[in-house]
């Protein structure tokens, strides 16, 4: 009953109802699916939400969510509008090509908070050719 209750009040654009239920909770990390999950996460970096306060990110990040981050990112570039750098954190263990290239942009890009948001996700990632993207950007 409660996490219907839950996932259902996610719709809400009201941002106290949101953030109570999504910032400095543990209950959508123990209860939502992936579906659940990813959607709140992407409703909050949408409505300019602080996503360090969201709960067990790393514990619950999943491929799913990890295109759906690029994909988002994307299409932010694309309208010239920034990211939070902490919206990056679910992607580290799902670096593929695309994902890579991701890396590569937020690497290059003239914002030191991208770098470093990049270079965080290279370093803690397990991909060797991350690591090296990493590695290459501090030489």
């Amino acid at each position: 009953m409660f996490k219907f209750t839950a996932v259902e009040a996610l719709r809400t654009n009201i941002s106290i109802i949101f953030d109570a239920i999504t910032l400095n909770n543990p209950y959508p990390a123990k209860h939502f699916n992936d579906q659940q999950w990813n959607q709140m996460y992407l409703k909050a970096a949408f409505m300019e939400r602080d996503l360090s306060k969201i709960q067990s990110v790393e514990d619950r990040s999943n491929g799913d969510l990890a295109r759906i981050i690029s994909d988002y990112a994307h299409e932010r570039w694309a309208a010239s509008r920034k990211i939070d750098p902490m919206f990056w954190r679910p992607v580290t263990g799902f670096l593929n090509q695309v994902l890579l290239k991701d890396m590569e942009h937020l690497l290059n890009s003239k914002d030191e908070i991208e770098n470093k948001a990049g270079a965080l996700c290279c370093y803690y990632s397990k991909n060797e050719k991350a690591r090296k993207f990493w590695i290459a950007d501090l030489i």
